[in-house]
């Protein structure tokens, strides 16, 4: 009578398995796995669930883009012929500063707010007070290092300078600590909150191999 009982168990347990499986809503094509995210609060204690909802639709923009343009793509071109410009973004736009013309060097600067169709234009904005060798972004600043004087024949010059950036452009340019000898150098970054340079060019043409590195604070260097 106990095997009697069980079998029957067992087949209800069939029968009904099989009715929920088979009842169930079926998905075609492949299936993509999803993870809801739950909102939650930082240490100063706002939400992060706008920040989520911007990176997705960062996230969309970007894939949408990639999508509708493939390879180089023609944009605005930069108001003045142009080479050796040190371009930087920071926030949403592109900075541009300094660089060399057909005829001269220059300290002049342009900046473009970026889309997604490319640049929106470009605009004058405060020019530097060197040509400078080497520019660096670093959040919302832009640090220069280096360079050569716009007047004086352009004799090489080792004064630092930096600035805030923005949509509107660039704050007045502050001069900072300059570097520790008088060469021109575009071999700088950053990491963390910390610049380091290699290299360089003297006044004399000679190449030089020293090395230096500078904590940025509040100040610039």
């Amino acid at each position: 009578m106990d095997i009697r009982i069980a079998a029957v168990a067992i087949l209800i347990v069939v029968i009904v398995g099989g009715y929920f499986y088979f009842s169930a809503p079926k998905h075609s094509g492949s299936v993509v796995s999803s993870t809801t995210i739950q909102p939650t609060t930082t240490q100063n204690g706002t939400s992060n669930s706008m920040n989520q909802s911007s990176n997705k639709t960062v996230l969309n923009a970007s894939m949408n883009f990639s999508k509708s343009k493939t390879g180089w793509v023609r944009s605005i071109p930069y108001p003045i012929t142009i080479g050796n410009s040190n371009c930087n973004f920071v926030g949403n736009a592109t900075f541009c500063i300094g660089g060399t013309t057909n005829t001269n060097q220059t300290s002049s600067s342009y900046f473009s707010v970026v889309n997604s169709m490319g640049l929106e234009g470009w605009r004058a904005t405060i020019p530097l007070q060197i040509i400078p060798a080497g520019c660096l972004p670093y959040y919302n600043e832009i640090f220069c290092i280096t360079g050569l004087q716009t007047l004086l024949g352009h004799a090489v010059i080792n004064a630092t300078y930096y600035t805030y950036a923005n949509d509107s452009g660039l704050v007045p340019w502050t001069q900072t600590l300059s570097y520790p000898i008088n060469v021109s150098t575009k071999g700088c970054a950053i990491s963390g909150f910390v610049i380091y340079c290699v290299g360089g060019i003297a006044g004399n043409g000679s190449l030089v191999p020293l090395a230096y590195y500078a904590t940025i604070t509040k100040n610039g260097i």
